[in-house]
């Protein structure tokens, strides 16, 4: 059957916390090799276990994860292929700044009328543009925003998943009543070139930071903390960034171990950057992530999802 990925919902959101290590191990007992993850938020890359259907992957990952760690979520499976289809296929690929691509991958293919519905409810909204297209399972909806970050990044392959050497998709975010979570207080002129790759600059330089434990502090030390964003002042002097602990840590105590650091943080930036003055950072947590988590929720309610069955007739 050879390598695959699994995706999976709702895994460190809300209340949904588990470590990497326990899911590798949990799918291990089960009979699955080489399992390796990429980032802390459910993306599993593994061989399958012997004698099982690849149609049957993602419920016997679901109901693991399920039993063993005790977190409700699905799953979807991907073969290598099928990930270099998603960027190869893709309507918005060379169009722009990857991160402001997004692409959500369906369970199942709406028809056409569902299509032209989304379309015409998306009319008018700025520079963001839709494209369905389903020339492959799984489906995929595309989706390119100028001013918004993608829940669903660009990471380089990882060398143990065949390919082309490019970069793939792996989606983050929910992918079966996906949202996206768009901070609505940018400005154009924010949102410039130039401020943008600053941005994304200091975001690399904080996370290598904290990846290293170059900060020194007990407490970032033994926290996984991914900075998701930076968003720079039109002028580079303030920064506000965006940080989550992915694995359940106190969000307060790792906040207030940042902002303690700060100056630490401030000084390493300038001279990685060759600025002369350090841009004054501002941390702050991303919410984003729990307002998907709560959205799902509420679009999982049987009260709601009875209301959208009788829209949809």
């Amino acid at each position: 059957m050879g390598r695959r990925l699994a995706l999976l919902g709702s895994i460190n959101v809300g209340g949904n916390r588990i470590t990497m290590g326990d899911l590798v191990g949990a799918l291990t007992r089960h009979g699955f090799a080489d399992v390796e993850t990429v980032v802390a938020s459910g993306n599993i890359l593994f061989d399958p276990p012997t004698g099982v259907l690849g149609k049957e992957l993602p419920d016997r990952i679901a109901d693991i994860v399920r039993s063993e760690l005790g977190v409700d979520t699905f799953a979807l499976v991907l073969s290598a292929a099928e990930l270099e289809a998603a960027i190869a296929e893709n309507p918005f690929s060379g169009t722009g700044e990857d991160k402001f691509v997004h692409v959500h991958f369906l369970t199942a293919q709406p028809g056409p009328e569902r299509f032209e519905r989304l379309l015409a409810d998306h009319a008018g909204r700025g520079d963001e543009r839709i494209a369905p297209w389903n020339t492959r399972t799984p489906y995929r909806l595309c989706e390119r925003c100028r001013h918004q970050q993608a829940d669903c990044r660009l990471y380089r392959a990882p060398p143990r998943l065949p390919g082309h050497g490019a970069q793939h998709a792996i989606a983050q975010a929910t992918y079966r009543k996906t949202c996206l979570m768009a901070r609505n207080d940018s400005t154009p002129e924010q949102q410039s070139v130039r401020v943008l790759k600053v941005g994304e600059r200091v975001r690399h330089i904080l996370s290598e930071l904290l990846a290293r434990g170059e900060a020194h502090d007990d407490v970032l030390s033994a926290s996984n903390i991914a900075v998701t964003e930076v968003r720079m002042t039109p002028d580079l002097r303030n920064a506000k960034a965006y940080v989550k602990p992915l694995l359940g840590e106190d969000e307060g105590q790792v906040l207030k171990a940042l902002r303690t650091n700060t100056a630490f943080f401030q000084k390493e930036v300038a001279q990685r950057l060759g600025l002369k003055f350090a841009p004054r950072l501002n941390f702050q947590p991303d919410e984003s992530f729990d307002e998907a988590s709560r959205i799902e929720k509420l679009l999982s309610d049987p009260k709601v999802a009875r209301d959208l069955d009788d829209t949809d007739d």
